[in-house]
């Protein structure tokens, strides 16, 4: 092609410029690298920072200007920007050795474990040899070791890290491992000091002030105990959980009017947002009465230049008093006063909230959920809003709203244990319980192992059978509340069941220390329950009798003892004793039903259907006493009058769930399904966490039911059911998973239930449908036999009859062995 002369001229030229311009840019990219370079050396971060990034829009691959933003991270403490920085780094360079390295122990140190294991592992694998290399490798190794359980393993590998200490005496990864055996080896003095030169390296790490006052806990040294809390407080003066958890220590050792003391020293009612203000309020409740706190909040009230939040707070103390109707007009008069006056939302908001509350208190679940709509409306990230939302979706079964919610407020507040605990309770509801277990042990954690997270995750542990991992969760826990009953009664519990007889005495005399009725009682319980592990039945009921006999016996002794005789055969001598007691409180209800109770168990039917119709003449309302009688006829076997007397009952209480569910049972059986269903509707909508009622709802939707809303139904309902060792539960799970066709799934579910229910012939023919779906028929022919013989010739349910038509083609089709 011809370019005429000046064409080509312009052409050129331009080449040239677009050239010029090219290197121009990469020469202002170093100029501002070298102007950050020059306000690193002056000590001038924040202006460093500003020239990288220049640097970066000039040149967004300039690796030292990026190698350099990224130390200036970690100089200024933003952890996550460096590990970004970092991250953008190995991108650019996948096998820079430095990036890999400061990424493993920037992961080891925030405890992300999957992004340690993956850059860690790289880094060795790239420099075996370099001395951190080779504390990321130990490090590795020692967390397998751990995770294994392997305690020969870990400790040859604190060995090894000892020695390595020594030339990196401040390599974070050697620190920790250094740590952490001596915590698994109960050497509180060299843990301590290990921790104390950690704090001296790292004085700004929060996370060390706290596993230095556990161990502080563990030595008992109360006066050194406050001191730390002290100090933290002094050096972080705006961490408001420090000086929380001062009081609560305060108030644990018992000095309450040092908790008051300290706390009226940091609150001012004044203040626009009082914080600790309110926590005095609560105080004051919690030791004095409502009445104390009430003056204390009308006191302030006066002075505070805003005081609605302390009006919500005035509002909340009149709920729990009893005067709800008052809280909840008073709380709708302060909204609509601030609405009119244009208040800022974030108080209309409060208050939206606090009345929220109260509606679903006193079951106004629609104009709670209006209220809650209204203030994510106004401010879509409100985090309160979102938790109630959350709450009610999981409660609704919608756990993908519910999730998203949650995340929207763990984006903002990572350490929210409300937020960690409903995102456990949705992944519960969805049947992932990994997951579940994943976000209880962060609530526990990130609320410092305060009672109630710590109590959640370790029964989940235990759910498992993980008695050693719930151990320790509830050790950590009973270091911050060394007098929490419920602590001390669930690892009483765990000793038990692993027979470790010596902690569960321990578990018996904490709880008596303790002092109060109830850590009394189950004291008492547990200490039954060891003596007859130990010593047997004989010797427990000795350890009673000396109890109801004691000078300072009560009720509650003398009903132990009556109740382990019934148990234990003694009927005559429990029978003598209920006389007596009643004899003692002739107008005590309860004792009269302990009576006709006992003597149902002595086989005197006709006087204690007498003694339960005489209570229940004076309060039909007494469902107990109705359920009961119920048995007592079951027991004669006369089911006509249990139903008669079941349809009694529900008349006096129609709203009985223990009532209701007798009465699905008795449809079912009937073979009135859609009735069967129609109450477990009601139950359910009731209580969607419980378990049971889920299952029997999934189960009838499932079994007798071949629309797709009601399986989609039973699905969303009996997700929760995934991970479960309940045959009754795994045969609805299972039996789920095959009619949405994953049979595969469906059948371990089924072959577990069908062994823990050998007499139930649906259980049978549903694991005879799965062999026969997966065409393993000498399998399903035995099965579908199996179910034939536990049915009887007298069950026309249909499933019956489908498993005799399907047993016969399965015998005519199969080859005759003798031809094989």
């Amino acid at each position: 092609m011809y370019i005429r002369p000046l064409r080509k001229a312009l052409l050129i030229c331009g080449v040239c410029l677009a050239l010029t311009a090219c290197k121009s840019a990469e020469e202002k990219a170093q100029a501002h690298f070298e102007t950050a370079q020059e306000l690193i050396a002056a000590n001038d971060p924040d202006r460093a920072i500003v020239a990288l990034r220049n640097v970066f829009e000039l040149a967004p691959n300039h690796e030292e200007a990026r190698r350099a933003m990224a130390q200036l991270m970690v100089d200024t403490g933003n952890i996550p920007g460096a590990y970004n920085q970092y991250l953008r780094l190995v991108e650019q360079i996948p096998d820079d050795v430095e990036g890999r390295t400061v990424m493993a122990e920037l992961a080891f140190e925030a405890r992300n474990w999957e992004e340690f294991t993956r850059h860690g592992t790289r880094a060795v694998e790239l420099a075996p040899d370099a001395p951190r290399s080779k504390a990321i490798e130990l490090a590795l190794q020692y967390r397998a070791a751990v995770l294994e359980e392997d305690g020969p393993a870990a400790e040859a590998l604190f060995t090894r890290t000892e020695e390595l200490a020594t030339q990196m005496p401040e390599n974070g990864l050697l620190e920790q491992i250094l740590f952490d055996s001596y915590l698994r080896a109960a050497d509180t003095e060299k843990a301590l000091a290990q921790l104390d030169a950690m704090i001296a390296r790292k004085p700004g790490t929060r996370r060390y002030y706290n596993q230095r006052l556990l161990l502080l806990r563990q030595t008992g040294d109360r006066a050194e105990m406050e001191a730390h809390l002290r100090n933290v407080i002094e050096r972080f003066p705006e961490d408001d959980d420090a000086k929380g958890t001062l009081v609560q220590y305060l108030m644990a050792t018992g000095d309450d009017e040092g908790a008051e003391a300290f706390l009226r020293d940091i609150s001012n009612p004044v203040d626009a947002d009082p914080v600790f203000f309110i926590s005095l309020v609560q105080f004051l409740k919690d030791q004095r009465g409502i009445e104390a706190a009430q003056a204390e909040l009308d006191a302030a009230i006066d002075v505070n230049p805003e005081p609605n939040r302390l009006r919500i707070l005035r509002a909340a103390l009149d709920f729990e008093d009893g005067k709800q109707d008052k809280a909840i007009a008073d709380l709708q008069a302060i909204l609509d006063t601030v609405e009119d006056a244009a208040e800022p939302s974030d108080v209309n908001n409060e208050i939206r909230v606090a009345l929220a509350r109260m509606l679903v208190s006193t079951g106004n679940d629609v104009g709670a959920q209006r209220l809650v709509d209204e203030v994510l409306e106004a401010d879509s990230g409100n985090v309160s809003a979102l938790k109630m939302s959350a709450a009610r979706l999981i409660a609704a079964d919608d756990t993908d709203g519910a999730i998203a919610n949650l995340r929207r407020v763990l984006n903002t507040r990572a350490d929210d244990v409300q937020a960690l605990s409903l995102m456990a309770n949705a992944y519960t509801r969805a049947g992932s319980s990994d997951l579940a277990r994943d976000f209880l042990a962060q609530a526990a954690d990130v609320s410092g192992n305060a009672p109630e997270p710590s109590l959640r995750y370790a029964q989940m542990l235990l759910a498992s059978e993980s008695y050693d991992s719930a151990e320790e969760v509830l050790l950590s826990a009973l270091r911050r509340t060394p007098t929490d009953e419920n602590i001390l009664t669930l690892l009483g519990d765990i000793y038990l069941t692993t027979e470790d007889f010596g902690r569960a005495e321990m578990a018996v005399t904490e709880l008596r220390k303790v002092g109060s009725r109830t850590s009394e009682a189950t004291a008492n319980r547990l200490q039954v329950q060891l003596l007859a592990r130990q010593e047997g039945t004989d010797e427990a009921l000795t350890y009673l009798e000396e109890m109801a006999q004691g000078a300072e016996a009560g009720l509650e002794e003398k009903i132990n003892l009556l109740r382990a005789r019934l148990s234990s055969g003694q009927r005559d001598e429990a029978l003598s004793m209920a006389e007596e007691l009643v004899a003692e409180s002739p107008e005590s209800s309860e004792l009269r039903f302990l009576l006709a109770t006992t003597r149902a168990a002595t086989g005197d039917l006709e006087t204690a259907r007498a003694e339960m119709r005489a209570l229940l003449d004076e309060d039909p309302s007494r469902v107990s006493v109705w359920q009961q009688l119920i048995r007592i006829a079951q027991v004669q076997g006369d089911a006509e009058a249990a139903d008669a007397l079941l349809d009694e009952a529900l008349t006096a209480v129609p709203d009985a769930p223990a009532l209701l569910w007798a009465k699905a049972a008795e449809h079912e059986v009937a073979g009135d399904i859609d009735a069967a269903i129609a109450i477990y509707d009601t139950l359910y909508a009731r209580d969607t966490g419980s378990v049971i009622f889920a299952n029997n709802l999934a189960s009838l939707l499932v079994t007798y039911k071949d629309d797709t809303d009601s399986l989609d139904r039973a699905w969303e309902i009996a997700r929760r059911l995934r991970d479960t060792d309940v045959p009754a539960f795994q045969d609805t799970y299972g039996w789920l998973a095959f009619r949405r066709g994953d049979t595969e799934t469906a059948l371990p579910y089924l072959e577990s239930a069908a062994t823990g229910l050998p007499d139930d012939p649906i259980v049978q023919y549903h694991l005879a449908e799965a062999y026969a779906a997966l065409g393993q028929s000498q399998d399903a022919i035995t099965a579908y036999q199996y179910t034939l013989e536990v049915a009887g010739s007298d069950d026309a349910r249909p499933q019956i009859a489908r498993a005799r038509d399907a047993l016969a083609k399965l015998q005519e089709a199969a080859p005759d062995p003798e031809n094989q």
